[in-house]
């Protein structure tokens, strides 16, 4: 990917600090790493002048706790066009802050995620898995939502995406799922 530019976005600057190690130890060139909470993505840049960030065309979210997977799926629905997705979701009852105020009302509703949320983590098996799966198709009806009203709106040209629930094998992590929007 040598012709692409990557940014990473966190919280946590130690984790910044070993990721920027690691890119100089490789001799990636093409890589940012930016102290930053993923709700102010595409908004004015904290670095002062510079202006307002450009536009993403895909979000990757690798162990995105909770509330971030929220906050990930709409801040790639938020642009002027959205941008591809590729969420590993996890942790389910973590950075509740993060929740997008979007599931109330719908299937999702904020009550019922927390509920899933909590039987994620207090049980195993199939039971688990159903609540993962629950949850996670609840948030890709939440982006179909986003995606209709931004073109009802007439606030972005209408963009079409193709939306899906994969997972990877379990023995790589028991919430082996992943949301995955590609823009088409």
């Amino acid at each position: 990917f040598k012709d692409c530019e990557f940014l990473v976005i966190d919280v946590n600057e130690a984790s910044l600090v070993q990721g920027k190690a690691l890119a100089n130890k490789l001799g990636i060139r093409n890589i940012r790493f930016k102290l930053q909470d993923i709700r102010q993505v595409g908004k004015e840049s904290s670095e002062g002048a510079g202006g307002p960030q450009s536009p993403f065309d895909l979000f990757v979210g690798l162990h995105a706790c909770g509330g971030l997977s929220d906050a990930i799926l709409e801040r790639a629905m938020s642009q002027p066009a959205p941008a591809s997705f590729l969420v590993c979701t996890c942790c389910f009852g973590k950075n509740k802050d993060l929740r997008s105020s979007a599931y109330s009302g719908s299937a999702c509703a904020n009550d019922a995620v927390l509920r899933l949320a909590d039987c994620v983590s207090a049980s195993s098996g199939g039971l688990s898995y159903k609540a993962m799966h629950t949850l996670n198709a609840g948030r890709l009806q939440t982006v179909r939502g986003w995606l209709g009203s931004k073109s009802a709106e007439g606030t972005a040209t209408t963009t079409t995406m193709a939306l899906a629930l994969k997972a990877f094998p379990k023995e790589w992590s028991p919430k082996n799922m992943v949301l995955k929007g590609v823009v088409e």
